[in-house]
């Protein structure tokens, strides 16, 4: 009897044990609005530790949930494209990417949503074997206004009015543009929110690449979030006494899985006078 009684306890332990774990893993739903997820534990010496409950932990690809389709159809620049599932992986804080291949070796990747956030066709892995002439090349200017076609063809004239890109380096056989929307900045943050192209020398897309685009139009920073709210806030995830804190000025606001924005931003801990080392914090603002 007393080894059976043994054995329940040690499974119900195991349990709560288990159940404990995964509710550390801090993905997108079970984020808590207005508290603070630090990332790790503080450095050691700074005499303070993370409550358990407010460490930022890193959402692994084999704890995402499978994708709903093994086969997605999408459409790019009017082509359709049919393709299986090739596995899974984390981008940001906890947003699910589903990897997809066609038979061709065109790669995508998509969100929970089914939205594509990245789009690689297979002509990028040898375009730069293919000779270019000089009379082919297009200009910089040329060929950010080509970029800017897509832009628009990819997300429409509304999103694309929005966005701008400085002139590219065309000394390479791929020409990067990474555009920006001119109105990232709300207050003392900057939006995560941008949408990279690749171009041949000769003005084919290669790749995409689209990230929060749209999440942050209507949203603002709360008023009454000021310097002080935050340090309070931060100060409630630390156990124990603690020393004056001090933020960093760059400030960034992301999207978590669900489509919640979230500030993130460093601090540091002054203790005996002397400041500490930089720790990365997540606040959510929903």
């Amino acid at each position: 009897m007393k080894r059976k009684l043994s054995f329940v306890i040690c499974l119900m332990l195991l349990v709560i044990s288990l159940c404990a774990c995964g509710a550390n893993k801090h993905s997108g739903g079970q984020y808590k609005a207005f508290t603070a997820y630090i990332d790790g534990s503080l450095p050691e010496g700074s005499g303070q530790k993370v409550r358990a409950d407010r460490i930022l932990m890193t959402v692994k690809p084999e704890d995402l949930p499978e994708p709903q389709k093994s086969e997605i159809s999408v459409s790019v620049l009017g082509k359709q494209y049919s393709a299986a599932y090739a596995g899974k992986d984390t981008v940001g804080y906890g947003i699910a990417g589903y990897k997809y291949e066609t038979a061709q070796g065109d790669k995508l990747e998509v969100d929970s949503a089914g939205n594509i956030m990245q789009y690689k066709s297979a002509a990028a892995y040898d375009h730069a074997e293919r000779y270019v002439t000089a009379d082919e090349a297009l200009s910089p200017e040329a060929s950010l206004a080509k970029a800017r076609e897509y832009l628009v063809q990819l997300f429409g004239e509304e999103v694309a009015a929005r966005y701008d890109a400085p002139l590219p380096d065309t000394s390479t056989s791929t020409v990067w543009f990474h555009f920006k929307p001119t109105d990232r900045v709300k207050g003392a943050y900057t939006t995560a929110e941008r949408i990279s192209l690749a171009l041949s020398e000769k003005g084919e897309l290669l790749s995409y690449h689209a990230y929060h685009v749209g999440a942050f139009d209507g949203k603002d920073v709360p008023a009454d979030f000021t310097d002080d709210r935050i340090k309070q806030i931060i100060g409630e995830s630390l156990s124990g006494e603690h020393g004056d804190i001090e933020l960093s000025d760059e400030r960034k606001l992301i999207t978590l899985e669900g489509g919640k924005i979230a500030c993130t931003m460093s601090f540091r801990i002054a203790e005996d006078g002397a400041a500490g080392e930089w720790v990365s914090v997540v606040i959510p603002l929903e």
